[in-house]
């Protein structure tokens, strides 16, 4: 799904609110390379975790342009976008798309909980203590080097 704002050239305040009906699921927003662009530092974007501005909420501010792919995670079922513009100069404004997290924010049941050898992040991925490798850390460093050495060495003759 997809929030646009083209053409700022006036003094204004916007609310976008995120809220897909009887979801539980956390929402991910996107804004990609090219779709936005605001007056640097008098044109922003605020994006809250939730429907209340609160800055213990706030995920994140977006002014200016980007040459990558700006996203944030919600924990909650719902996210409030705010748009503050100036007046002084117009730019092209802003294209977002989001869609809902497949995933239950920090829960890495469906990767064994990282297999004890890694923390779960936000994006519900393994992050692998250090040794550990795998989408689920269930790669020992030295199991990993051994089964590389071992078919190398093998494989050769």
């Amino acid at each position: 799904m997809k929030i646009e704002f083209k053409n700022v050239s006036k003094k204004i305040i916007l609310r976008f609110i995120i809220q897909p009906a009887g979801s539980t699921k956390g929402i991910i927003l996107q804004f990609f390379p090219d779709t936005f662009y605001t007056e640097s530092s008098y044109d922003e974007v605020y994006i809250y975790d939730g429907i209340v501005e609160d800055s213990d909420f706030l995920l994140g501010t977006l002014s200016g342009y980007y040459n990558d792919v700006q996203t944030f995670y919600s924990t909650s079922p719902s996210m409030l976008i705010i748009f503050q513009s100036d007046y002084s100069t117009s730019y092209d404004g802003f294209v977002a798309n989001y869609t809902l997290n497949p995933y239950d924010p920090y829960n890495c049941e469906h990767l064994s909980n990282c297999s004890g050898n890694g923390n779960c992040t936000q994006l519900s991925n393994c992050e692998c203590n250090d040794g550990y490798s795998g989408d689920d850390c269930s790669q020992g460093f030295f199991l990993s080097f051994f089964l590389s050495f071992f078919f190398s060495f093998f494989l050769s003759f």
